[in-house]
């Protein structure tokens, strides 16, 4: 930042340095001009630099003006300065502000419900900046690139890349689960910035990259949300009837084991049995297996009795497993 200071006439300081005192907080910086820059002119210019700690969010203002290292300020006729109090402004017209702390991850969070979701189901996933480790909130800009989330949901993880923070102390990026993806409790692995962006706050101050979460600041340390992107299946299709022969009227039993627990709904879910014969079971809910009575009829026929092609559902039925959100169909 140039400050300037005007004289009143042309004057001259024969040694030393003119010594401008900023307010910046703690330390106040001194802004010098040395002599050599103060020869026959109406002004003296010098540059203060923004050094780290440095802060003044209400506007840089000039607290003094000093002569250093045995000087004296004169005009042509070798008048010296009757003293260096301030008449004009003091850079309060121009609105200066300084601050020197990098922002930092304040907490990574949903806003979505606790509970499970399957696949499909859409998990905003949110994160706050803050003004140093345990600032206040402080709003932030993305210049290019984008800003990544990965979230630990088995494997590489998914990533939530958010394009656009624009003076902003907050972003969010939706989390779309995908089959196959699981976590017990959702929780971030890790924060990248990528694509040559940068996340800097109002005054030019960049965060540090690769980002850090803080302890006790991530999903899982403030939300409850499992993530279950498997399908549920049929294991087994089995009998607990004894091996032998059965003849018209008699009852076998038939079990079907899901490799989680399940509900059907609206419907039955139909197996074709190779005697000649279909039986259906009723909605039941929340369980891993489901059994049905086959009552062999006249003309029934097997060597070996077998479910033959796939199990079906009846229209309009639903096979699910028991997620609060987005179950998942029986694959």
């Amino acid at each position: 930042v140039n400050v300037t200071v005007n004289f009143s006439e042309a004057v001259s300081l024969n040694m030393g340095n003119l010594d401008i005192l900023l307010e910046t907080g703690t330390p106040d910086r001194t802004v010098q001009v040395g002599a050599s820059d103060i020869t026959a002119t109406t002004v003296a210019v010098g540059s203060y630099v923004v050094q780290a700690g440095d802060e003044n969010l209400t506007g840089l203002v000039v607290k003094s003006l000093s002569v250093s290292g045995g000087g004296t300020i004169k005009d042509a006729a070798l008048n010296a300065t009757s003293g260096y109090a301030i008449t004009g402004t003091r850079l309060t017209a121009y609105d200066f502000k300084v601050e020197t702390t990098a922002p930092t991850i304040g907490i990574i969070t949903s806003t979505e419900t606790d509970g499970s979701y399957g696949f499909g189901g859409t998990i905003p996933v949110a994160v706050s900046f803050i003004n140093g480790v345990g600032g206040a909130a402080e709003n932030v800009n993305l210049n290019s690139g984008t800003f990544d989330i990965t979230l630990a949901t088995g494997g590489a993880g998914r990533t939530v890349s958010i394009s656009s923070i624009s003076n902003s102390s907050t972003a969010t990026g939706n989390y779309v689960v995908a089959v196959g993806e699981t976590s017990s409790d959702l929780s971030a692995s890790g924060l990248a910035i990528s694509g040559v962006g940068t996340v800097k706050d109002l005054y030019g101050n960049e965060m540090s990259a690769p980002p850090a979460i803080p302890a006790g600041a991530n999903i899982n340390d403030v939300e409850d949300i499992v993530i279950d992107g498997v399908r549920p299946t049929i294991v087994s299709i089995t009998s607990s009837s004894n091996d032998t022969t059965y003849g018209i009227g008699k009852n076998i039993n038939v079990t079907i084991t899901f490799s989680k627990a399940v509900t059907l709904a609206n419907g039955t879910l139909d197996l074709v049995l190779d005697a000649g014969s279909t039986i259906s079971f009723a909605a039941f809910s929340g369980s891993t297996t489901a059994q049905k009575t086959y009552q062999v009829a006249v003309d029934h026929q097997s060597a070996d009795l077998t479910v033959t092609g796939s199990p079906s559902l009846s229209a309009g039925a639903t096979l699910k497993d028991n997620l609060d959100n987005s179950a998942n169909d029986l694959t």
